[in-house]
């Protein structure tokens, strides 16, 4: 017997004895015992070689999408990667933003945030001080939680001024980081008249309507959005604001040249089931 076939072998006797302890277990519950428990411990065993290829499959991807945000860094920074190794390994937090980086482009399969990650991470490593770099430390982070849809609500917000009636029917596009900084009666950065309520946010992106509590959960979560409790003191329905830091986060893909997927801009909702 191979060694292949004994490892074979001894996956099945495992399986089978954990189907028959499963078994044994449901007839003592009764017949209230999930039938998923007995097939979950039968197959367990069995399909111990196919986790093996996806664990590894997974490993090679990670590595793989790892070098694209490396590859975005050495073209956001204009070096050569010995530079950019150089600029990662010159301390200990230079490296955690790296490692940051890394870890979050081992979790998505969006281009456009690999891409968005090495700009950030080729920001903080050219930082001159470390207020920035912590700075940067946080856009990265929000950036590994931000996937297709999360980027469709943050361009709404940053992006573009809701619709004001007649005189503006349809939103704004804006010039970004003009617009913001364009207010005399403001020293320093403001949402000016980024002011969404959620139904019309709905109404610009219907394919958010069913994942917009979740999407909003999170740019709140990481200060890149804000309500306006101001606003729900005169309606039912609040404002959702932009922050600086959300803005930032959004020129951070922009700058790298990611786009959001037509299916997200679609005007249909898209639902199924």
């Amino acid at each position: 017997m191979t060694e292949d076939d004994a490892a074979k072998r001894d996956r099945y006797e495992r399986a089978t004895a954990s189907g028959l302890g499963a078994l044994v277990g449901a007839a003592i519950s009764g017949p209230a015992a999930p039938l998923g428990a007995v097939v979950g411990a039968t197959l367990g065993p069995l399909l111990e070689p196919m986790a093996v290829r996806i664990r590894d499959e997974l490993a090679s991807d990670a590595r793989k999408r790892g070098g694209e945000v490396l590859a975005a860094a050495v073209e956001a920074t204009g070096s050569s990667e010995e530079e950019l190794e150089r600029l990662i390994q010159s301390g200990d937090e230079t490296r955690l933003l790296a490692g940051i980086a890394l870890s979050a482009a081992s979790r998505t399969t969006f281009e456009g945030k690999l891409r968005a990650l090495g700009y950030s991470l080729a920001y903080g490593l050219l930082a001159e001080n470390r207020a920035i770099i912590n700075v940067e430390q946080m856009i990265i982070a929000a950036i590994g939680d931000i996937e297709e849809p999360h980027l469709c609500l943050l361009d709404v917000l940053v992006h573009y001024e809701p619709p004001r009636g007649e005189d503006q029917p349809h939103p704004k596009e804006l010039d970004i980081p003009d617009y913001s900084y364009s207010e005399f009666l403001y020293s320093g950065w403001y949402h000016v008249r980024r002011e969404w309520p959620e139904t019309l946010i709905c109404s610009f992106r219907p394919r958010l309507a069913i994942v917009i509590e979740s999407l909003i959960g999170t740019l709140d979560r990481h200060g890149l959005a804000r309500w306006d409790t101001t606003s729900a003191e005169v309606t039912d329905d609040p404002n959702l604001l932009p922050t600086e830091l959300g803005e930032l986060t959004w020129r951070r893909f922009r700058d790298a040249g990611a786009r959001i997927p037509d299916v997200w801009l679609a005007q249909d909702i898209g639902r199924e089931g």
